[in-house]
């Protein structure tokens, strides 16, 4: 499954000289994300709050990997049980990785401590 590729790249890899792994129609995704985080590092790192970054990237980590068991579901045409269909869905819609990229953006509010806050999927991210 090609969605493996992109899983491995933006779980361990970050990196842009590993694109040739991926397919052309997945080349444009990974340079995306990476070009979207490394403009983030920049206006993080002169703000002092690069740690935040790093909470982002775990959070786009387990978003990308709830598409992959999704993937994993269809492919394999398994059927999941409600519970487990409404674990991953909540992340795969991709309410607190949003909501975590919002932050980014918001100065010296956001601290870590906000973004981690946020990845523990209080009630007010699970009901948005």
């Amino acid at each position: 499954m090609r969605i493996r590729h992109l899983d491995h790249m933006l779980n361990f890899r970050w990196d842009e000289r590993c694109i040739d792994k991926l397919p052309e129609y997945m080349k444009i995704c990974y340079l995306s994300v990476l070009v979207l985080f490394n403009e983030y590092e920049e206006y993080l790192v002169k703000e002092g709050r690069s740690s935040c970054l790093h909470v982002a990237r775990e959070e786009l980590n387990v978003y990308c990997q709830s598409y992959m068991q999704e993937a994993l579901w269809l492919n394999s045409k398994h059927i999941p049980t409600y519970d487990d269909y409404v674990k991953k869905g909540i992340v795969s819609i991709g309410t607190t990785v949003g909501l975590i990229m919002i932050y980014l953006g918001m100065g010296p509010v956001a601290t870590e401590e906000a973004c981690r806050w946020a990845r523990k999927l209080p009630t007010a991210v699970r009901g948005a």
